[in-house]
C-alpha cells in the first residue's frame, strides 16, 4: 500500500450542504512540504557570506594592486623600447617622464610628439617616482643607434602595498 494516500471504502458523513460524498475518497497523509527558507536561515547564510567576503577582500585588493603595478611597469618598459626603436628610425628620440603626474610620452629630437602620453595614474591607478630629488620633467635621450645618453635611472611604481622598480641603464637597457 502506498504510504502517502489512504482509500476509504466506507461512506463518509454527508456533506454539510446535503450532497452525498462518493464512497471512495482519497485523503492525503500529512506531508510536510518546505516551500522556502526561514528568516533565520537567510540571516545565517548572509552572515557566512559576509565573513567569507571580509576574509578574502584584503587579499583580493593586494592582488589587484600587484597586477596594476606590474602592468604599469610593463607599459613603461614598452614605451622605452618604442623610444629606442624610434631613435634608430629617426636618428634620435626622447622618452619624457613627468613623475609628479605619473605620465610619459615619446618625442623626436625636434620636440615633435611621436606617441601620445600614457597616463599611468588614470590607466592603472599607480604613482610614479624617480628617486630623491627628482625633477618635474625627466628625459631619457637615445641616439641614432638606440643607445641611451643619460645616467642610469630607477623608477618606482606604487599602488597600495604593492611596488615595483624599473631601472634603465645608461645604454638604454631596461631591467626590474
Amino acid at each position: 500500500m502506498d504510504n502517502h494516500l489512504l482509500i476509504h471504502d466506507t461512506p463518509l458523513a454527508p456533506h454539510p450542504d446535503g450532497r452525498a460524498q462518493p464512497p471512495h475518497t482519497i485523503s492525503w497523509l500529512r506531508v510536510r512540504v518546505i516551500a522556502g527558507t526561514t528568516l533565520l536561515e537567510l540571516t545565517a547564510a548572509l552572515a557566512i557570506v559576509g565573513v567569507v567576503i571580509g576574509l578574502t577582500l584584503p587579499a583580493l585588493r593586494d592582488t589587484l594592486d600587484t597586477v596594476a603595478v606590474r602592468a604599469a611597469r610593463t607599459a613603461m618598459a614598452s614605451g622605452i623600447a618604442r623610444t629606442r626603436a624610434a631613435a634608430v628610425a629617426r636618428g634620435g628620440a626622447r622618452f619624457v617622464v613627468h613623475p609628479e603626474e605619473s605620465r610619459f610620452w615619446i618625442e623626436g629630437m625636434g620636440g615633435d610628439t611621436l606617441a601620445s602620453p600614457v597616463d599611468l595614474a588614470a590607466d592603472y591607478g599607480v604613482e610614479l617616482s624617480a628617486g630623491s630629488g627628482s625633477q618635474a620633467r625627466l628625459e631619457l635621450r637615445f641616439d641614432g643607434l638606440g643607445i641611451g645618453r643619460v645616467a642610469s635611472r630607477t623608477f618606482t611604481i606604487t599602488r597600495g602595498s604593492a611596488s615595483a622598480r624599473l631601472t634603465v641603464s645608461s645604454y638604454g637597457r631596461v631591467g626590474p
